[in-house]
């Protein structure tokens, strides 16, 4: 268990070759203010590093996919407009006025989907509206590693979004995700979202988070791009320089479509252009010792009036000046401080005093976005309303739980490794014949 709570700022200058698309030769990110390490973020929620996982060494490789990206120049409103395009700034989108713009909260966790997380999250959620009288939604970024798909299909019928966190997320280091090749953020994300869609029912995955929030730059974005699911978009990219109004602004959601001009706090980030992928940059908190902190289990606190403190601050600065998306984000650890989750309560219903505030997923935030309307109209905004179906959900007592060993293959014994229960098994003979893994999502290969 421990924080990494100091900055140290150094640069960071690394050259690449994109063969696969001429000699286009770019700088790996203005890192002038990089820090090292997987800063940050709380590690208390990381497994056991003795378990039988093994840690594969990432190669310094390059393995660029098809998809080419297009050199990138400066954004302006010549070359980007909505609903394909933002630039990286702090404006309102549309040319909004702060008056005509909701204040949108958005809520995450991210990890493995089980009991604990699955009934801490609907707790936060709980007795939560928002103005239209439609539930308040959040996003929750499910690895695979421990997750119950049961669970992930429920929070899908129950209106919240799914997004991908890779199949191994924290069972590999920080550096093996600093490090990892394209080919190997590819396999990550895309078996994540095959084994999403087969055993959760999960068929628009639009969105993606990184283990630690530890970017992987081009090679990450470039996978995105080149997977199958298509992703939308990362909400892993941490920013300092622009989370204080009284600085340099808080800064909008964004596309890569033109130059980035967010900060690169972890490097690598993406240096080159992605046209139609969009960022949530991760604004971060400052705790009661006045340090950054992105994801709330990370934000030192000694009480819950702390936590809801440096809610409510951050809060005011957005809401009181250009209304950017409120992000809050966590990993699971926080749902089990109980006087930490005290706070986050009630600070959201704290929240739901303000008639300008919804709380929506980053999907339902990007659709507002892309297509700005004014506070006043939104009642007619159908991407927020809430008369849309949601996808049903199976019996839970007609399910059947797999059990595997530590080499993935099924067992009948007392003790196992790993667990699978979903509503595409309702019968032992529904059981994968070994427990899904990356390049093997269908769980054939043991």
């Amino acid at each position: 268990m421990y924080f990494l709570r100091s900055i140290s700022f150094f640069l960071f200058a690394s050259r690449i070759q994109l063969s696969f698309c001429g000699s286009i030769d770019f700088k790996n990110g203005d890192n002038s203010d990089a820090t090292d390490g997987a800063l940050f973020y709380d590690h208390r929620s990381r497994v056991d590093p003795n378990t039988d996982v093994v840690e594969e060494e990432a190669s310094g490789e390059k393995e660029p996919g098809p998809f080419c990206p297009k050199p990138c120049g400066p954004c302006s409103a010549r070359n980007c407009s909505l609903p394909y395009c933002k630039c990286s700034n702090d404006a309102i989108p549309g040319g909004l006025s702060q008056a005509d713009a909701p204040q949108i909260v958005v809520v995450t966790l991210q990890n493995a989907v089980n009991s604990q997380s699955y009934s801490g999250w609907l707790s936060l959620f709980e007795d939560l509206k928002n103005p239209n009288g439609c539930p308040a939604t959040g996003t929750f970024f499910a690895s695979h590693i421990d997750t119950d798909y049961y669970f992930v299909q429920s929070l899908q019928s129950k209106g919240h979004e799914i997004g991908d966190n890779t199949v191994t997320s924290t069972r590999r280091s920080v550096n093996y995700w600093r490090r990892a090749t394209e080919s190997m953020w590819e396999q990550e994300i895309s078996d994540q979202a095959s084994v999403l869609k087969k055993f959760a029912n999960v068929t628009d995955l639009r969105g993606f988070r990184a283990p630690y929030l530890q970017m992987g730059g081009d090679k990450q974005l470039r996978a995105m791009k080149n997977t199958a699911a298509r992703l939308l978009y990362d909400a892993s990219r941490v920013s300092v320089k622009f989370s204080k109004s009284s600085g340099d602004g808080l800064l909008w959601p964004y596309s890569y479509d033109n130059q980035s001009t967010q900060d690169c706090v972890q490097p690598p980030c993406p240096r080159q252009c992605y046209p139609g992928v969009w960022e949530i940059p991760m604004l971060v908190f400052w705790d009661v010792d006045s340090k950054p902190c992105a994801v709330l289990d990370g934000c030192q606190a000694k009480t819950y009036n702390d936590i809801f403190r440096l809610l409510y601050d951050r809060f005011i600065d957005h809401y009181k000046t250009n209304r950017a998306p409120f992000l809050i984000s966590m990993n699971p650890a926080f749902l089990s401080s109980e006087f930490k989750v005290k706070g986050l309560r009630l600070f959201l219903k704290y929240l739901t005093s303000y008639k300008r505030v919804y709380f929506v997923s980053v999907e339902r935030a990007l659709d507002w976005i892309q297509n700005p309307i004014p506070f006043s109209k939104l009642d007619d905004f159908k991407p927020w309303k809430c008369s849309r179906p949601n996808p049903p959900i199976c019996p839970e007592e007609t399910l059947n739980r797999c059990l595997y060993d530590g080499k993935r293959r099924s067992t009948t014994a007392s003790t196992f490794t790993y667990a699978l229960r979903s509503c595409a098994i309702t019968r032992p003979q529904d059981c994968p014949r070994c427990y899904p893994w990356v390049r093997d999502p269908e769980g054939r290969l043991c």
